[in-house]
């Protein structure tokens, strides 16, 4: 577990805890720009035309009914415009099309509030399964 504090610009203080390993914690940390686009690629697609791009760090691909396909492009390098730019070239060589393309840079308050959104997750599961073997072994817990 990792307790972090964290001063907005407003000046609101914001503590969390972070139930998992540091490098975890550290690799969310390094990872707070994000490009966002929407394509006529399917997610196999999307993945195989991104795999050689290295400073990508995650790619998670929204599944819809729809004929277009939204792709959250996460990276921990510090120029998002480099990124972009080889993202763009490696759709145009696929003759895929780009419809949309939006550049998200991170800040310390984004990332604590995905880390606290992570956390409060895993507590509700840590306290799931901690009611669910409390009941398996038949104590009262009260």
């Amino acid at each position: 577990m990792v307790k972090l504090r964290v001063v907005n610009r407003a000046g609101c203080v914001m503590d969390a805890m972070f139930f998992g390993e540091p490098e975890e914690l550290q690799k969310q940390l390094l990872a707070p720009n994000e490009i966002i686009l929407t394509t006529d690629a399917v997610e196999g697609e999307i993945k195989d035309l991104l795999e050689n791009i290295d400073q990508i760090t995650e790619i998670d691909v929204d599944v819809t009914e729809s004929e277009f396909t939204v792709a959250h492009i996460k990276s921990a390098h510090e120029d998002i415009y480099e990124l972009s730019s080889a993202v763009f070239r490696a759709f145009a060589a696929s003759k895929k099309v780009i419809y949309e393309m939006t550049l998200k840079k991170g800040n310390l308050e984004d990332i604590f509030i995905e880390l606290s959104e992570t956390a409060e997750t895993q507590a509700i599961e840590q306290n799931e399964i901690m009611e669910d073997i409390i009941e398996e072994s038949g104590v009262d817990g009260a």
